[in-house]
């Protein structure tokens, strides 16, 4: 038997203003990791029948993948320490979003079409912060920060 349960959330003004400010952290992590595999597409991709004659090959950077950001993400914290209030696996989950993303752009669906190029998130679009634990994942979806409702899902 599968329950669903979703509860109303009435925060006060100190609440909502860390929610808004974790949102637009993890927005700015989204798109910060969004651009880095896209820098390293542009630096590293070339046509394989106009490669270059005249100039040698740069050596190839490596790949930010989900395994490298998500490990980068101790540094991140060491730069700007207001990403120690966000919980790790808040952190860890957009980085997940950004491969999923990403992933989706080179695989095609099932009839063969391919999906868009990712685009990076602008301050109203982000609205989901998910926690994921043990046996139980929670997702904070914000409906309207002008209203204050919030709603959590299990």
């Amino acid at each position: 038997m599968r329950t669903a349960y979703q509860y109303k959330l009435r925060p006060n003004k100190e609440q909502i203003a860390t929610i808004e400010l974790w949102l637009e952290l993890l927005r700015r992590q989204y798109n910060y990791r969004l651009g880095e595999r896209f820098s390293w597409w542009e630096e590293n991709r070339c046509p394989v029948n106009a490669c270059p004659l005249v100039m040698p090959i740069p050596q190839l950077r490596e790949i930010p993948d989900y395994y490298s950001q998500k490990r980068d993400l101790v540094n991140t914290k060491d730069k700007f320490p207001e990403y120690k209030l966000i919980h790790s696996q808040v952190c860890q989950d957009c980085i997940k979003r950004v491969k999923l993303a990403f992933d989706r752009w080179f695989k095609a669906d099932k009839n063969g079409h391919k999906l868009g190029k990712p685009r990076c998130h602008f301050s109203y679009q982000l609205s989901v912060i998910s926690y994921q634990f043990l046996a139980v994942s929670f997702k904070l979806s914000v409906f309207s920060t002008s209203s204050c409702s919030f709603g959590i899902k299990n």
